[in-house]
């Protein structure tokens, strides 16, 4: 005689659980000297000295003066520095950024617009809503942004994205994949004093995609683009697109670009 199969019990089904209210910002802080927080949770942080944060920041506009440390995340509307920021934590400002001296963000950077003059140096993401200006010594592990104005020395393993870049890049800089629809990248101009001294590390570039592509004095290995310009000392492997103009000394083609041992140098 068959056995009439149990119909199996209906899963309970969890009562959803509405997530809690964000902590509310409290009234004002200011500090003078030197200072040690749990954490800081206001309308606004002003500082003027050394501050320490054990744990995390979350502040509408924050103008810190000095020498900053901070255990864990970074969050702002607004944050204006001039000195010295160190976030363990991950940064993020929903609106603008304003720095003079130097910024080490530990677990990303995230802004709506930026203006930075001196040291930056992000371990993994630094994103940008907006336009982002950057003067100094940069260090990322991708970069991204509407429209990007780079001055300086750049290291970036890549992607580097953005709908219009500028970038004056120092010796040494090196760039991994750059997507950008106008992009004009120039390296710091050949003279005379550089080509009996030796010049200094070139800037290296692994490729760039675009829609309008300038290049000068820089190394690519490749390029993709509608319109092409090789400007002086542009050296470029290999391209897909049209080369509109061409200086005499750019070089279009495979090339050994190993530096020549200690010697042999001329």
């Amino acid at each position: 005689m068959a056995v009439p199969a149990v119909p199996a019990a209906p899963e309970a089904s969890l009562p959803e659980v509405a997530a809690p209210p964000p902590r509310p910002r409290g009234t004002p802080v200011t500090d003078r000297g030197t200072v040690v927080h749990d954490e800081v949770r206001a309308a606004t942080w002003q500082l003027r000295g050394i501050g320490k944060v054990v744990h995390d920041v979350d502040v509408g506009a924050a103008e810190l003066h000095g020498t900053v440390v901070v255990g864990g995340p970074l969050l702002a509307d607004e944050l204006r520095l001039d000195g010295r920021l160190e976030v363990r934590g991950a940064i993020a400002i929903a609106r603008r950024l304003r720095a003079q001296g130097s910024i080490d963000a530990g677990a990303g950077l995230r802004a709506a617009d930026a203006t930075i003059a001196g040291d930056l140096r992000v371990t993994g993401e630094l994103e940008l809503n907006g336009t982002a200006r950057f003067r100094g010594n940069l260090q990322a592990g991708l970069l991204r942004a509407v429209t990007l104005q780079l001055d300086g020395e750049v290291q970036v393993p890549g992607p580097v994205a953005a709908e219009r870049l500028e970038a004056e890049l120092a010796a040494g800089s090196r760039l991994g994949e750059v997507r950008a629809t106008q992009a004009r990248l120039r390296g710091p101009a050949p003279n005379v004093f550089r080509r009996v001294l030796g010049g200094g590390a070139p800037v290296t570039v692994t490729r760039v995609e675009g829609d309008t592509v300038s290049l000068a004095a820089v190394r690519v290995g490749f390029v993709k683009a509608r319109e092409i310009v090789l400007g002086a000392g542009a050296h470029v492997a290999a391209v897909e697109g049209t080369v509109v103009r061409r200086h005499p000394s750019s070089h279009l083609g495979p090339e050994a670009w190993t530096p020549p041992p200690e010697g042999l140098r001329r």
